[in-house]
């Protein structure tokens, strides 16, 4: 169906001649009709005024979306290179030993920028690549563990306590996030 018998379908339809469903304009909505007076009813003035309010709604949302995205992306990057703890279970002795640990770069010796993790003393952790985490020596037999990382989730009513501070668990739910889960066991 062609567009001018979409608009005379629409006229008769509606008995005639109608007005532009704005109460304040005098023009028919059929003087000029294109797409915009026959799908809402206005006449051509209105009908784009109407399309560009749409236009200029429709660029918002997508620049409001496109900055709540933006926003999660550079809290993903924050969290990505802060402080977090690590806990693991020694197989050769059955010791928990935990850390904190941060992914960050530094020149090495020739000038060159590495990345790695350092611990909460800033000492350099070493990495495995089998895990594709950071290995750290067991507290007690000084063997090579593969901790895992400490999920903390914060719950403002729950007290950061001994429970927290002894968990063997990669699991935290408290007022800490996890930086002080296992911390008993700090190597």
């Amino acid at each position: 169906m062609t567009l001018e018998r979409k608009i005379d379908a629409t006229l008769a339809a509606l008995g005639g001649r109608p007005k532009c469903l704005r109460s304040e304009c005098d023009q028919p909505a059929e003087e000029g009709l294109d797409r915009w007076s026959l799908h809402y009813g206005l006449c051509v003035q209105h009908g784009k005024e109407h399309m560009e309010r749409e236009r200029k709604a429709k660029l918002d949302e997508e620049a409001r979306k496109h900055e709540r995205k933006m926003k999660a992306r550079e809290a993903e990057e924050a969290d990505r290179y802060a402080m977090h703890r690590y806990i693991g279970k020694c197989k050769a002795c059955g010791a928990n030993t935990s850390t904190l640990a941060q992914l960050t770069s530094w020149k090495d010796t020739a000038g060159h920028a590495t990345w790695g993790y350092l611990d909460e003393h800033g000492k350099q952790l070493a990495e495995s690549k089998v895990t594709q985490g950071i290995t750290i020596p067991c507290r007690n037999c000084g063997k090579m563990i593969h901790p895992k990382k400490v999920h903390g989730v914060y719950k403002a009513d729950e007290e950061c306590g001994a429970k927290c501070q002894n968990a063997k668990g990669p699991n935290c739910e408290c007022r800490c996030k996890g930086l002080s889960h296992g911390k008993a066991w700090g190597g």
